[in-house]
């Protein structure tokens, strides 16, 4: 993403304030395989109708569900008990642990032939939930559950095939699926077919027609394109701009773990609407900012991890800790983001966060002026002439 600033730590008004990367809409929050996609989650007391299992309560839900009665169903194999319990464990915030025995039992409900479990197994497989991201075995899951007229399923397949992700490149492949998907009214597939770009959906502004779609989409629970929905009247980009209904689809979309919402929403907290005024304020905004960039760095979104990243270097929202600084600040520079680049550079310049290395800074230095960043096209020569080069 060529042309982001550096941007630094600076006083302003007797309070710390970071000025970070807070763009969201174009390049990682593009729909792609690995961002944030919604499990087919159906509340835990479906099951009750099918197993006889007794009230009690679910996680989150608030639904009667019996945990151990449904257990008892998923001996004798019984494949909607399967899925209640794996439904269970994906909205039971257990982390890892719950991620993994959620895949397990939705697993077990898909070898049986259940096509939204298939979509689920295959949705955390390419998520990364529960098992390493292993895009083969996505593919695998999705072409299942797609056959079945999973219209969601349907839609992955014809995102992932462009990729070569899922098995090979095959354009006629993938526009089948989408115009499989799109005929059951799978509004993102739509977009798709009409932007001709299947991996890369945004089009700014969109047409009538297309911001239609989009509200369409995202009333069929797509993250992406409540995410879309959200920079478009948050930048008024083809509406009036409106930064209540900016905040209402990006909240919707965070609520899915959706990265660029979640990035959006730490950088509101900072430097947007919710920006602090007084000490007091800035402590819980810093605090919400970094849960919310946390979220988006853990999934992968490069942007995030770079303000994650500072945040830790400042010791903003939490004590300050160069080392976690460095760690967060190299993913994003290994996915080619300047600003996080040119950061690496003068972290190993000056031996901050990491063992200092004047030829690592001059190759990191390098490679954040390419991506078009001013300050390390400074320092490139600067550093050649250091190393006598």
């Amino acid at each position: 993403m060529p042309g982001i600033p550096h941007y630094l730590t600076r006083a302003t008004g007797g309070l710390m304030c970071l000025f970070l990367v807070v763009a969201v809409g174009c390049g990682p929050s593009s729909k792609r395989p690995g961002s944030a996609a919604k499990l087919s989650v159906e509340p835990p007391a479906q099951a009750q109708r099918n197993s006889a299992a007794k009230p009690g309560l679910a996680p989150r839900s608030g639904v009667a569900f019996d945990l151990e009665a449904t257990r008892a169903a998923t001996l004798g194999g019984a494949a909607i008990a399967q899925i209640a319990l794996a439904d269970y464990y994906a909205t039971s915030r257990q982390g890892s642990n719950g991620w993994a025995e959620a895949l397990k039992w939705y697993r077990a409900a898909a070898e049986q032939g259940q096509a939204r479990a298939q979509y689920n197994v295959a949705l955390m497989y390419t998520q990364g939930l529960g098992a390493p991201r292993d895009y083969l075995e996505a593919a695998k899951w999705y072409q299942q559950a797609a056959e079945q007229g999973d219209r969601q399923a349907q839609y992955e397949l014809g995102i992932l095939y462009p990729t070569g992700r899922g098995g090979g490149l095959d354009a006629e492949q993938a526009r089948n699926w989408l115009q499989r998907a799109a005929q059951q009214g799978d509004a993102m597939a739509q977009i798709a077919l009409q932007t001709g770009e299947a991996s890369k959906t945004n089009v700014f502004p969109p047409t009538q027609e297309l911001l239609a779609l989009y509200l369409q989409a995202a009333g069929q629970g797509y993250a992406e394109a409540q995410t879309t929905l959200g920079r478009l009247y948050a930048e008024g980009l083809g509406v009036a701009r409106d930064p209540a209904e900016a905040r209402k689809w990006y909240a919707q979309a965070a609520d899915q773990s959706e990265p660029g919402a979640l990035h959006w929403i730490g950088g509101n907290y900072l430097n947007g609407e919710n920006a602090p005024q007084t000490l007091a304020e800035a402590t819980q905004s810093s605090t919400k900012a970094l849960e919310a960039y946390t979220k988006a760095a853990a999934a992968g979104y490069p942007l995030s991890q770079f303000n994650l990243g500072m945040m830790h270097l400042a010791g903003q929202g939490v004590a300050a800790n160069a080392e976690e600084a460095f760690g967060w600040i190299q993913r994003a520079a290994d996915q080619n983001l300047p600003a996080a680049q040119t950061q690496l550079a003068s972290m190993y310049e000056t031996g901050h966060g990491t063992t200092q290395d004047f030829a690592q800074a001059y190759q990191w230095y390098v490679k954040g002026a390419a991506g078009g960043d001013q300050e390390a096209a400074r320092s490139v020569d600067r550093m050649a002439r250091h190393l006598g080069q």
